[in-house]
């Protein structure tokens, strides 16, 4: 804060001088000066606050693999990058831009809205959704959901009838919305093969040509020790394996 107002006085280093040179001299009306203030006061900001009405909006939804945390942006910021270096207009979108534990910086350079939230089950995400669809639209949703059932035990059946409420919640907010369904990415010590295999006819059932549901295939050539840092999150080479499946899936319905 302190340098922004610093650089914003030397902008009007011109404007300070013009009135002290004339205002011993000349009676000048206070609307002539508010005049000048307004034509010479500095816009760099203006660009910051600007919205792309235009861009694709796209929802990361999830879990702790989804918000990140403890020096990990998640597979979000190399998303981004991708997106931004194929000069695609998209807007993340979400009620969340905190992490779980810190991040550094310089990985914090990105688009940070999403709906990620540590340690929630499938069941719990569902709970709150359309109050967050209250504050935004999606066009697509990227959704890694399941780990924690998984986890913990919870049946198949259950954490896909928890999912069905997930996906008609997005469509009741639009009808068109672009679902991408993660089979989840591997988990050290728990085999999640059971359930990424449900999602294939399960989609395939929910399918629709107004608002298609898609897998994502998280799950095939991912290493839990190599690409994880712990038992359920991935690390910068599993971030990065996420990313680009996400914006393989992704290219399709983005302009």
């Amino acid at each position: 804060m302190v340098s922004r107002i610093k650089q914003t006085d030397q902008s009007l280093q011109p404007l300070q001088h013009l009135i002290s040179q004339y205002a011993g001299k000349l009676w000048i009306p206070g609307s002539i000066i508010l005049l000048i203030v307004f034509l010479f006061w500095p816009k760099s900001n203006e660009s910051a606050s600007h919205v792309d009405n235009h861009a694709v909006k796209i929802l990361a939804l999830g879990d702790s693999i989804t918000q990140g945390g403890n020096g990990h942006p998640s597979y979000r910021r190399s998303l981004w990058f991708l997106l931004k270096e194929a000069g695609y207009r998209v807007d993340f979108v979400g009620s969340e831009t905190a992490f779980n534990g810190a991040v550094p910086k310089k990985l914090r350079d990105f688009d940070q809205d999403h709906e990620g939230h540590w340690g929630w089950e499938a069941g719990e995400i569902d709970a709150y959704l359309a109050t967050w669809l209250q504050d935004y639209d999606a066009d697509i949703a990227l959704i890694h959901a399941g780990t924690n059932d998984v986890d913990r035990g919870q049946s198949v059946e259950s954490t896909l009838a928890e999912l069905l409420s997930i996906v008609t919640k997005l469509r009741a907010d639009n009808p068109e919305i672009v679902l991408l369904l993660a089979k989840i990415i591997p988990l050290r010590g728990v085999d999640a093969t059971v359930f990424n295999n449900a999602l294939e006819s399960w989609t395939i059932e929910h399918h629709s040509e107004q608002s298609p549901l898609v897998v994502v295939d998280q799950f095939s050539g991912y290493d839990a020790q190599t690409d994880n840092y712990d038992k359920w999150h991935p690390n910068s080479f599993g971030e990065e394996k996420m990313a680009m499946r996400w914006f393989t899936a992704l290219k399709p319905y983005l302009h």
